[in-house]
């Protein structure tokens, strides 16, 4: 028995990772994972460093990669709030543009000063 790891799977999701996870431990395989505290801090550094890397040993890389060739990828929904992607991009960007978009500067203030004639 070898201390070998070898990465079976990259997961950006925290849920995905933790649903992969525990059905390789319950066929009976030990997993370990690199990349899972990033994850859980800041999620676009995880997104940078590739995704949380699933590991399994050597050994059981054959059996683990059969378990997940079995298994079907999750499909993302088509679109988010409406029916059309085009309306759910307008939407969504409308909320962008009444959140996150700064008030125009304030104009500065304007004193006049009675002058002595």
């Amino acid at each position: 028995m070898s201390g070998e790891l070898r990465t079976i799977a990259a997961v950006y999701d925290r849920s995905e990772l933790g649903l992969l996870r525990s059905w390789l431990e319950a066929h009976g395989l030990w997993t370990s994972t690199v990349g899972d505290g990033h994850a859980a801090v800041e999620w676009p550094l995880a997104v940078a460093l590739g995704g949380v890397r699933l590991r399994v040993r050597a050994e059981d890389f054959a059996a683990a990669a059969e378990l997940l060739a079995d298994r079907e990828p999750y499909r993302f929904a088509r679109t988010l709030f409406l029916r059309s992607r085009l309306a759910d991009a307008a939407l969504l960007l409308m909320l962008f543009l009444l959140t996150f978009v700064p008030p125009p500067p304030r104009i500065a203030a304007t004193f006049y000063v009675a002058r002595r004639a």
